[in-house]
Parts: C-alpha cells; sequence; structure tokens
C-alpha cells in the first residue's frame, strides 16, 4: 500500500556532518569524496585536504544513484565528488550549512523505472528549475520499504560554480510546496498506471479523519523490532493502533446499527433462526460429549446408548440447516451494504458536480472581469503612452531647436575670431610697413585697433548669450543629452588650422567661470535667474555625492582586497610550518623504513650464508625474516596511507613540499607589499573623503547634501558586504585629531581657517553643554 512519508532537514558543520559523506553512503560505489555524501552512495571518499577515508562502500541496498543540474552546469559536477568536494571548499565557515537533505517514501506499486522517472520529474520541478544541484538516491533492501535520500545544494550553480546562496529555498512555506508536490507527482502516475491507490501529504486533522497519527519510528527502532525487541516508540505506536482499531469497530457497529434500522424484517427473522440454531448446535455438542463419556465407561451398549446413536445424525441436520441459514443471510447483507455504499457514491458525486458547477461559474466570471480589467488597463496605458509620445516628442522638438540656436552662435563666434585673427595679422603688417606716409599709417593703424575692440566687445556678449542660453536649456532638459547633442550637431571646419581654433572657441564657449555666472544672474529675470542657481545647486550637490560614493566604493573595494590578502598571508603563515614538521615526520619515517629494510635484508643474507645442515638456524632466521618483512609491509602500508606516497618516493616528496613552501613564501612577500599599498590607498581615500565632509559643513545647504548622500547609498548584497561598508562608514565619517591637520594642508588657508573655527565653536558648545548638565547633576544630588 503506498504511504507519504517525507523528512528534511539540513546538513551542517554545526551537527558534525559533511557533504561528500552522506552522498557516498547512499550511492554505494567506490570513489573518493567527502562523510556525508559517503553515507549516502553508500562508497569510499577521501576528503581532499582532511586526508580523511569515508568508506561505505560494502553498504548494500542502493539500487540507483543519479545527479541532476541546471543548465550551464560545469560538466564535472555530475561527478559525486567533485561537486562535493566543491561544496566543502566554498564553504569556509565552521557551522556552515553544506546541504539540504530530505528522505521519501517510494510506493511499492511502481516498478524501479517508474520510480526514477517519479524522482526526476519531481527534482526538476521543485529543485533543479531554480537554480540548484541535487544528487539522488534509491534505497531498496527487498524488506518492502523502498526509499530515496536527496541531498540539495544551498547555493546557485552557474556555468563558474557554485554561486550565492539560494535564500528562496529556505522559507518555511516551500516545504509545504515540496509536500504537495510529491503527493501530486506520484498520484499523476498512479493515474497513468490506471491504479486507485492514492497518497495524501495533509495530515488527519487536515482532512477531517478522527484518527491518532503515529510517530516515526526510524532505523534503529525498527531494525529492534524486527529482532523481537521492544521500544518506545513501537509501544506508542501499537497502543494508537489498538485506539484506532477500537474507534473504527465503534463507528463501524454505529454504521450497521443505522443501516440495521433501515433492513427489513426478513434479516431480523433469519438472525433470529441462525441464533436459535446456534444454541440447538450447543446443546447438541453438550450431549454428544456427554455420550462419549457413558460409552468409554460401559463396555456392552445400552438402550440409551442405542439412543445417542441417533445424534450424529440430528447435529448434521442442524449443520445444514444452520448453512442453509447463512446462505440465505449473505445475499441479504451483501445486497444492504451495496445499496448504502451506492447511495454514498452517488452523495458524493451530486456533491462532486455541485462543486464543480459553482467552481466553473467562478471561473467563467473571474475570466470575464479579468478581460475587462485587461482592456481597461491596456486603454489607460495607451492613452498615457500616446500623451508621453506626444510630449517626448514636443521636448525633442524644443531641444533641438536650442541645440541648434547654440550651435549658430557658434559659428558666429568662430567667424568673428576669424575677422578678429585676420586683422590682428593686418596690424602687424602694416606696423612693418615703412613705405608708408607716417599720419597715414597711424590712422590705419588707429582704425584697425578700433575695428578690433569692437570685434573683441561682441565676441563677449556672444560669448555671455551663449552661456546664459545653455544655462537656460539646463534647467529645462537633461544635461548629459544637451552635451551629446551639442558635441554630434556642430560642424568644425576641414582646414586643421581652422579646426583647432574652432575648437577652442568650443571649450571657451562651454566654460563657465564663477564671474560670467554672476553676470548672466544680472541679466535674466528673477525667476529664471533662481532657476538656474537651483540648477547649479543641485549639480553641484549631484556632484559632490558622486564624488563622495566613488571614494567609498574605493574604499570598500580596498578593504575586502585587503581582507583577501590578510587571509591568504595568515594561511600561508600557518601552512608553512606544518609543510616543516611534514617534511621532518616524512624524513623520519623514511629512515625507520630504510632501517627496516636493512634488518631484513642483513636477516636474508645471514640465512643464504647459513649451512644447509643447519637446519634449527634456518628455521629461527627464516621466522625472523618473516616477522621482519611484516613489519616492512606495515611501515610501509602507514607510510603511503599518511602520506600518500610510497617510501621509495619520500625524497622527491620532500622536494616538491620545500617547493611548496619556497612559494608560500613568496606569496607572503607579496602580500606583505600589496598590504602596504591597499593600506596606503585606504588612508588617502579616508583623507580625501573627510575633506569633502568638513567642505560640506561650510555650504549653506549641507543639510541637502546629507541627505543626498544617505538616500544614494546601495544597499549592500549580502551580510558579508554589509559588514564592508559598515566599517568603512565607521572610518570614512570618524575625523580625529591626528587626521585633521593632513586634511587641512590639501585646503586653501581661508577654508582651513573657517573650518577650523568652526570646530573650535563646536568643541566650545560641547564644552558649555557637559558643564550645564553636570551643573543639572550636582542640583538634583543635593535635593535628595
Amino acid at each position: 500500500m503506498a504511504i507519504f512519508y517525507m523528512d528534511a532537514n539540513i546538513i551542517g558543520r554545526s551537527s558534525g556532518r559533511s557533504a561528500v559523506g552522506a552522498s557516498a553512503y547512499r550511492r554505494s560505489e567506490k570513489m573518493h569524496s567527502i562523510a556525508h555524501a559517503a553515507y549516502q552512495r553508500g562508497e569510499k571518499i577521501i576528503a581532499e585536504g582532511e586526508y580523511v577515508v569515508h568508506d561505505y562502500s560494502r553498504k548494500g541496498g542502493v539500487v540507483h544513484s543519479e545527479i541532476l543540474l541546471p543548465e550551464g552546469a560545469p560538466p564535472e559536477f555530475m561527478d559525486a565528488q567533485a561537486l562535493w568536494n566543491a561544496v566543502e571548499n566554498k564553504e569556509t565557515y565552521k557551522n556552515a550549512r553544506l546541504a539540504r537533505e530530505i528522505v521519501v517514501a517510494l510506493p511499492i506499486e511502481l516498478s524501479l523505472q517508474e520510480q526514477i522517472e517519479v524522482l526526476r520529474e519531481y527534482l526538476m520541478e521543485n529543485f533543479v528549475s531554480k537554480g540548484v544541484g541535487v544528487d539522488f538516491s534509491i534505497h531498496n533492501n527487498g524488506d518492502g520499504n523502498p526509499h530515496s535520500h536527496i541531498m540539495i545544494t544551498t547555493r546557485f550553480i552557474t556555468s563558474e560554480g557554485l554561486g550565492k546562496k539560494n535564500r528562496d529555498l529556505d522559507r518555511k512555506s516551500e516545504l509545504l510546496v515540496w509536500r504537495k508536490s510529491w503527493a501530486d507527482v506520484n498520484n499523476r502516475m498512479f493515474e497513468r498506471k490506471g491504479l486507485e491507490e492514492r497518497i495524501d501529504h495533509r495530515s488527519y486533522k487536515e482532512r477531517g479523519i478522527d484518527r491518532e497519527p503515529q510517530v516515526h519510528m526510524g532505523h534503529k527502532a525498527t531494525a529492534l523490532e524486527r529482532k523481537g525487541i521492544k521500544t518506545e516508540k513501537g509501544d506508542h505506536n501499537r497502543a494508537v493502533q489498538k485506539r484506532n482499531n477500537e474507534r473504527e469497530k465503534r463507528e463501524k457497529a454505529e454504521k450497521e446499527s443505522v443501516t440495521a434500522d433501515g433492513a427489513s424484517n426478513g434479516v431480523d427473522e433469519t438472525k433470529r433462526q441462525l441464533q436459535s440454531a446456534k444454541s440447538v448446535l450447543i446443546e447438541e455438542d453438550l450431549r454428544l460429549k456427554r455420550a462419549e463419556k457413558t460409552e468409554k465407561l460401559s463396555a456392552t451398549p445400552t438402550p440409551e446408548n442405542d439412543d445417542e446413536s441417533n445424534a450424529p445424525k440430528e447435529r448434521l441436520e442442524v449443520s445444514k440447516k444452520l448453512q442453509t441459514t447463512r446462505d440465505n443471510e449473505k445475499p441479504l447483507k451483501d445486497e444492504l451494504i451495496r445499496t448504502e455504499l451506492w447511495k454514498l457514491i452517488e452523495d458524493q458525486r451530486i456533491v462532486r458536480y455541485k462543486e464543480n458547477l459553482q467552481k466553473q461559474e467562478e471561473n467563467r466570471i473571474a475570466r470575464k472581469n479579468l478581460k475587462e480589467l485587461e482592456r481597461y488597463f491596456i486603454s489607460e496605458k495607451a492613452s498615457q503612452h500616446a500623451e508621453k509620445l506626444q510630449a517626448t516628442h514636443a521636448m525633442r522638438k524644443e531641444i533641438k531647436k536650442t541645440t541648434q540656436y547654440l550651435n549658430d552662435i557658434l559659428e558666429s563666434y568662430s567667424e568673428l575670431d576669424n575677422d578678429k585673427t585676420a586683422l590682428s595679422q593686418e596690424l602687424k603688417a602694416l606696423k612693418r610697413e615703412p613705405s608708408l606716409d607716417m599720419r597715414t599709417k597711424e590712422l590705419d593703424i588707429t582704425l584697425k585697433t578700433l575695428e578690433i575692440t569692437a570685434t573683441t566687445k561682441t565676441m563677449r556678449l556672444i560669448e555671455l548669450e551663449y552661456k546664459k542660453e545653455k544655462l537656460l536649456a539646463q534647467t529645462r532638459f537633461n544635461k548629459q543629452q544637451l552635451d551629446k547633442l551639442l558635441t554630434t550637431t556642430r560642424k568644425p571646419p576641414i582646414n586643421p588650422h581652422e579646426k583647432q581654433r574652432y575648437e577652442q572657441n568650443y571649450r571657451q564657449l562651454n566654460t563657465i567661470t564663477e564671474d560670467n555666472f554672476q553676470k548672466i544672474l544680472e541679466i535674466l529675470p528673477q525667476k529664471e535667474a533662481q532657476a538656474i542657481q537651483y540648477a547649479k545647486k543641485m549639480q553641484e550637490q549631484q556632484q559632490i555625492n558622486q564624488i563622495l560614493n566613488a571614494l567609498r566604493e574605493r574604499h570598500v573595494s580596498a578593504d575586502r582586497e585587503l581582507y583577501a590578502r590578510k587571509r591568504e598571508y595568515f594561511k600561508s603563515e600557518e601552512e608553512i610550518p606544518r609543510l616543516s614538521f611534514r617534511i621532518e615526520r616524512i624524513e623520519e619515517q623514511a629512515e625507520s623504513y630504510e632501517k627496516l629494510q636493512r634488518n631484513a635484508e642483513q636477516l636474508q643474507a645471514k640465512r643464504r650464508k647459513t649451512s644447509l645442515w643447519a637446519v634449527k638456524k634456518k628455521k629461527e632466521l627464516a621466522l625472523k625474516i618473516e616477522e621482519a618483512l611484516r613489519n616492512l609491509r606495515v611501515a610501509q602500508h602507514r607510510f603511503k596511507i599518511e602520506y600518500d606516497v610510497e617510501p621509495s618516493e619520500s625524497q622527491a616528496e620532500i622536494k616538491r613540499i620545500h617547493e611548496e613552501i619556497n612559494a608560500k613564501k613568496r606569496n607572503i612577500e607579496l602580500n606583505t607589499t600589496k598590504i602596504s599599498k591597499l593600506s596606503k590607498i585606504m588612508d588617502n581615500t579616508e583623507t580625501e573623503y573627510q575633506k569633502h565632509l568638513l567642505l560640506i559643513e561650510l555650504r549653506p545647504d549641507k543639510a541637502e547634501i546629507h541627505k543626498l548622500i544617505k538616500s544614494s547609498k546601495p544597499p549592500p548584497k549580502g551580510i558579508r558586504e554589509k559588514i564592508f561598508y559598515d566599517k568603512a562608514e565607521s572610518r570614512l565619517n570618524t575625523i580625529t585629531n591626528e587626521t585633521l591637520p593632513k586634511i587641512l594642508e590639501k585646503l586653501t588657508p581661508e577654508q582651513a581657517k573657517r573650518i577650523t573655527e568652526k570646530r573650535e565653536q563646536a568643541q566650545t558648545k560641547e564644552m558649555e553643554k557637559i558643564a550645564k548638565e553636570r551643573v543639572q547633576n550636582r542640583t538634583i544630588e543635593r535635593s535628595r
């Protein structure tokens, strides 16, 4: 009979478990991996880097093992050893959660292939589709309890390997979804096979069944019960089963009594006849027993015995009558049961039919409402989109017009600049001309100078107009979009000399100094001047915010790299003594092995030199040689298990370890240099950040800037990132008396003076506040 059973738990280091050992136990193959995977797969697995062997290869009952991975996963993860060793290496915390384990009972009505199909469909639908890997094994010892052990990675699997943790699977609601999905998948398979069996993930209470649930026995308690040893769980389940049976009997009796009330009088009459026949049969049995006793006491037959000899015939008649009564009663009972069952079935069908009609009506109304909502939203979106397109089209026209006007101003400015250059050259040539009359020459020079002055004034006016129009355009349009259009729509001349002058003019017009800004504000009306001032203030705030965000990101990035370098540095420092100790151990073990080898060789040589007639001595030497060779084999085996090399390869292993130590030392030197550079970068970043913080305090809009900085901080991704960002915030926003002189050196004397005065005023206020609080405390103490 198919049953529903599911147990889910976490495989973690806090409970002393390993992901690879579980997989090996459940697969029951020979391979090299880690502890929990080994236990699950039933395999022999060595944990990489731990030199620990988990051997479950003799465990039987594992009939199938398989790994399911999402699309794009590395192909090497199809090997359980590679997958679970990667999991172990990825998790660095001592209490890390390595994998999620689920145990499900498999229906005995399904074949092995069908059980595999059910598991694949269930796992692909609920886990692999969500980006995690699954390793499952089917256990069947032939005891009628086929089940599957499923291990699920806690991290996403991408093309690059193991990614971040999948937190969606940690929700409690997911377990209810998994339980329901497991029941649905099995029931679909039963339906395809045409079986009537069904399983339900709900409890008795949720299904409205008046039954007391039993507890799960577990493999240990089940094994003890099979051996005839009673357990607490077994006693509890037996008591529960007894109470459930009594409850079923009571319900059955109540149902039969209800059925009997509506039955015909013929059934009652048959029951009475049956009861009377039973009483007659009992009386006849007693009479026959008495007659047998009398026959044993008397040797000769008596008239009484002759009368008794007719009893078997009477008993046979009574038996026939009883059987006839039973035969008459059974069809009546069967007919009543069928009638009651048919009524129940019909009632259930009517209820289901009504429910289906109600659901169909509700679905029809919901679909109708949904279509109306869709039409409404589509019309609303269409109108909004049309309005947005119209506004965008008008904005594009306006920005295109403004851009064209600014480019025309740029062309006029360039033409005037060319004219000014030509006039300057003519003036220089005129001054060098010796043949002209002095009076005429002075007059021409004066005229040329006046023309150059007039052109310069016109250029200044045009420059001011260009800058004014650009500032106004920036208040109405996006600054980046405007600059991009100005850059792409202008057409500089082909001549290289004129092109260079054109680029200089463009830079001149787009550079707005403080002097230009004040003149433009004087020219413009009050509303436009306020709009430009507001736009400039917002632009400055955005620039300050961008600078501070960039400095914060640089600090966090350097701190993250510094943390990784320090970990690598300390790891290398810790590994060097371990590797040196390993070299010493290998040398000692190799020397001991060589001594044992020389001893065996000496004994063998001594036995060869011994005379053939010294039989006793030869036997003694043979025993010693056998013991020496046994010790040699044991030493060789231990050496290989401990160091994973043969004793003859010890020198090569020592050389390899020396190279590894040298590599670690070079890594330490490299990390030391890198750590020093990163520390300097972090110090410079802190100084620059704190300099901008002090300059913000001098601005009148400092509250708005601080609010903008706070709102624009990106949320950290994960707990580790949050730690880095919190650490950066703490260091960047703390200005100490040691760092203040370094910051003041980078400021102008006026800014440094204002900041110093402001800090002194703040300190004075703080001291006054503290003194005031002390006086208040003393007053309170005196009053007490």
